[in-house]
């Protein structure tokens, strides 16, 4: 079974990006499913509803890979510039 990562986000004027969005399976939420920026520090799990925040991120290039047992893992490149919302 796989997930979908969906997410949004802003980046505030002092150029850090809150990053969130919801895990879902077909149409419901995944809880507790780990969401990691790979080589980095960020990290997040997501609640009962599939919400996740990644807040502080710096502009810049990432991927997150979003996992849980009995799921595939699914990775996602992202890039994050200021003044971006995604």
């Amino acid at each position: 079974m796989g997930l979908i990562l969906v997410f949004t986000g802003n980046v505030a004027v002092c150029q850090t990006a809150s990053i969130s969005g919801i895990i879902t399976s077909k149409t419901k939420g995944v809880e507790s499913a780990s969401i990691r920026g790979l080589k980095t520090s960020l990290v997040a799990v997501s609640d009962s509803m599939g919400f996740y925040a990644l807040q502080n991120v710096n502009a810049g290039a990432y991927t997150l890979s979003v996992s849980r047992v009995g799921f595939l893992t699914v990775t996602k490149h992202i890039m994050i510039m200021e003044g971006d919302s995604i």
